[in-house]
């Protein structure tokens, strides 16, 4: 368990002196090494000097939005992130996990809802960064397809020219299943619970994540898309 061998570093960026101080208490308690801030400004400054593994970011900041920031920080800073909101549409929702977040709570929500949360998300940021410790040769655990190399021990996706596709903790893991079985036609259902989705429509929520990984493997292609609808039954990537 990560809570038992490693202090995780988080820190919270949200306007609302007294919820931050909620959660620093709540966080602290469950043996987390937590900062708050009140800003986006505070948060870069704090950023500049320390590396944070979780990052719980408000979406509506007096200094810009915490959905944009957080695009920025998938970029940069390499942390998990989860985006704290009031609004409850799950377009807004989802838009936040389509530019980066790992996952979304809605205000007002219970300490130890957002404690789980936490733990899950940082679970799979520690294994999606886990050192292989063997001096094993990782091109043989390389999977190949249409130009792209997929690492999964690396958690890495390349293009024929080298250069990184940029994945979200949940599209890798997706991209992962369906490229090790090509060929093989995943149900809705067999990618949502692979994908640990939090909450929201099963259907909705794989069709959108599907959608920005056709989206992301043509862009770093320019080519045709490699995962198919197959109408009534779900989705494959073509060997």
């Amino acid at each position: 368990m990560i809570e038992s061998n490693h202090q995780a570093t988080v820190l919270i960026i949200d306007d609302e002196s007294a919820l931050r101080e909620l959660i620093v208490n709540s966080f602290q308690a469950s043996n987390f090494d937590i900062e708050a801030v009140g800003s986006i400004a505070a948060a870069r400054t704090l950023l500049n000097a320390t590396a944070f593994d979780l990052i719980i970011v408000d979406m509506n900041l007096p200094d810009g939005n915490g959905v944009t920031f957080s695009q920025q920080l998938r970029a940069s800073a390499g942390s998990a992130i989860i985006i704290i909101t009031g609004v409850g549409d799950e377009t807004d929702r989802i838009l936040g996990l389509e530019l980066g977040a790992d996952d979304y709570i809605q205000k007002p929500f219970k300490q130890r809802e957002l404690l789980a949360r936490a733990r899950a998300v940082l679970r799979r940021y520690h294994q999606s960064r886990a050192v292989v410790q063997s001096d094993t040769d990782l091109e043989s655990k390389t999977i190949h397809f249409h130009g792209y190399s997929l690492n999964p021990a690396a958690r890495v996706v390349k293009t024929v020219t080298g250069e990184s596709v940029d994945l979200t903790t949940l599209e890798f893991d997706v991209l992962t299943k369906l490229a090790s079985h090509p060929n093989t036609v995943f149900s809705r259902e067999d990618i949502y619970k692979s994908a640990s989705f939090r909450t929201g429509d099963p259907g909705r929520l794989v069709d959108g994540l599907i959608s920005r990984l056709r989206k992301k493997l043509y862009d770093a292609s320019i080519a045709k898309e490699h995962i198919k609808t197959i109408h009534g039954r779900g989705y494959a990537l073509t060997a």
